[in-house]
């Protein structure tokens, strides 16, 4: 009985904690670390840490593939999902060093939580997103960014749909 019983975990146990051992994600592009960052149980220390292991992959193509998405999350009517991911964008427009990325990651997070009726979150996204196009020496933006700052809630939805976006 011993035996048979050595034989039966051997034959189910190991396997199953072999397959545990593997599961774990192997990252060799930006998309692989697109899909470590914005998995439901990373924190902003184990973001930390992915980005300190991977210093190749943290470039504008990863901060492109966030942004792109955090819209089709949107899209897909998962706002909140959006949002995150959104955050997780700035994180790393933040370790680029990059203002312009920044404002418009912000930008796009205050037009997302505009969509969710969250317009005093959407006002101080659209505000640090100001902030970060007057620190890159955007005008153009700035310009526009302005202008949706300064319109009542009831028209700002015309002034959303920007055609830079």
């Amino acid at each position: 009985m011993s035996l048979t019983l050595r034989t039966c975990v051997v034959i189910f146990v190991f396997p199953l904690l072999a397959f545990a051992q593997s599961s774990e994600r192997q990252i060799f592009t930006e998309t692989d670390l697109v899909t470590a960052l914005c998995d439901d149980h990373a924190t902003p220390s184990s973001r930390r840490l992915l980005l300190e292991a991977h210093p190749q992959l943290v470039n504008t193509r990863l901060w492109n593939e966030l942004a792109d998405r955090a819209a089709a999350a949107y899209n897909r009517l998962l706002p909140e999902q959006s949002v995150a991911i959104y955050e997780v964008a700035i994180e790393i427009a933040n370790h680029l060093r990059e203002p312009r990325m920044v404002a418009e990651t912000l930008y796009k997070l205050g037009r997302t939580y505009f969509g969710l009726k969250k317009f005093s979150k959407a006002i101080e996204a659209y505000q640090k997103s100001k902030e970060y196009f007057e620190e890159s020496g955007s005008r153009r933006d700035l310009i526009y960014i302005h202008r949706i700052i300064r319109r009542p809630d009831s028209t700002r939805s015309r002034a959303l749909r920007s055609p830079t976006n």
